[in-house]
């Protein structure tokens, strides 16, 4: 289970899983009250609107609205890629959600009709925040402000690498996000100008927190919590100014409960074709396709942070520890992942062991991150979760790389 809990005004609580549900809970007692099946696992975290009605996203491509009552399916809405971040609701009820094709999505809360989207350089694992004027903001290869209304962009900030976090809004509009580059940023929500940095010692992937008197709080990869002085005395007062709504993490939008949810739409929006992918070829003898056909392996950065593993199965399918389940294909030593960005790992020789460095990178890219294996295990003999291992918050290991579209790790 890797959706976090949403808690609604009458204690009920509401979680995703990896078995493909959304899972409505008696908050007393631990009673289940109902089950929601979509067709993949469910890592993003629901959300609760003013009327009560649940919105989360899956990752078979859909997020769906959903009625809280009897887990009854309101209306879905597919986009082009797996959706593990986590809505946000602005005070008009319009849901905004990212996906794993690249783009931020502005949804009718009520009927599941698209408003607008806005294309990022890379999939968004990042979950939006909303600032006290409306304005959207989102991680991706950058962190980008984006008009609520329009979807026009307003401005975009370049970490050293991807962004991943989710942002938090400060009383005074000031935004803090995690980056990939292993910095905290304080930056200006009207103009994108960076205010401050402040470099841990490992990746942040974290989503800040604010407290009441402006502390920061944000964890990192190198396992430390950080906390920050600001001068944001608490979070801005905005529909949606941190990832969860608020510091409780309610996943609650404000006035929920006031009314009761829409009527389920009787003609919901139909299923699209799965896009085609790669198909993995015959091994060769003593080559790399070879070797790592039917293996897990275990690696994390060159610098010692972040703790990940990649799976390439027999029928051509890769499986990551953070990342959507994709195909692969092997070129001589470089494996060419498709889930559905593509990243090349390029490796040293045909025989993977522990302690060998692997570069992954953007195709084209001349330069990208550098990893060490640290263990090679065969499929069969560990245990593989049936539901699929995919990423982000998102922040993305394989993280967003030098040279990827739009200059572009959750």
């Amino acid at each position: 289970m890797q959706s976090s809990p949403a808690i609604g005004p009458d204690g009920t609580v509401y979680v995703g899983a990896l078995d493909k549900k959304l899972y409505a809970i008696n908050g007393k007692t631990g009673d289940k009250l109902w089950e929601f099946e979509t067709g993949s696992l469910v890592r993003s975290s629901p959300a609760i609107g003013s009327d009560g009605t649940l919105y989360v996203g899956s990752n078979d491509k859909k997020l769906y609205a959903i009625n809280p009552k009897t887990g009854v399916k309101l209306w879905e809405f597919e986009t082009g890629g797996v959706v593990e971040s986590s809505p946000a609701i602005g005070s008009d009820g319009t849901v905004y959600v990212g996906s794993i094709d690249k783009k931020l999505y502005s949804i009718n809360g009520k009927t599941g009709v698209k408003l607008w989207e806005f294309e990022t350089g890379r999939g968004v694992g990042s979950s939006p925040a909303i600032g006290a004027d409306g304005t959207v903001y989102v991680g991706s290869d950058k962190l980008y402000a984006i008009n609520g209304k329009t979807g026009d962009k307003l401005w975009e900030f370049e970490a050293g690498f991807g962004v991943e976090s989710t942002p938090a809004i400060g009383s005074d509009g000031t935004v803090y996000v995690g980056s990939w580059d292993k910095k905290l940023y304080s930056i200006n929500g009207k103009t994108g100008v960076k205010l401050w940095e402040f470099e841990t010692g490992g990746v942040v992937r974290s989503s800040p927190a604010i407290g009441s008197d402006g502390t920061v709080y944000v964890g990192s990869s190198d396992k430390k919590l950080y906390a920050f002085r600001t001068d944001s005395k608490g979070l801005a007062k905005s529909p949606w100014p941190m990832r969860g709504q608020n510091a409780q993490h309610t996943g609650r939008a404000i006035g929920s409960g006031s009314s009761e949810p829409i009527e389920p739409n009787p003609t919901p929006n139909p299923s699209k074709p799965e896009p085609g992918q790669p198909s993995p070829s015959k091994p060769q003898t003593g080559s790399l396709e070879q070797f790592i056909t039917g293996k897990r392996i275990h690696f994390q950065m060159a610098d010692g942070s972040g703790s990940f593993w990649s799976e390439f199965s027999a029928d051509g399918t890769h499986r990551h520890s953070e990342r959507p389940e994709g195909k692969f294909k092997v070129n001589v030593l470089k494996v060419i992942v498709h889930d559905p960005e593509q990243v090349e790992l390029v490796f040293q020789k045909p025989g993977i062991t522990p302690g060998d460095t692997f570069e992954a990178k953007s195709p084209g890219a001349e330069k990208g991150l550098l990893f060490k294996v640290l263990k090679v295990e065969t499929i069969p003999h560990i245990k593989t979760p049936n539901a699929k291992p995919s990423n982000p918050k998102p922040g993305l290991p394989l993280p967003p790389l030098p040279g990827a579209p739009a200059n572009p790790k959750q």
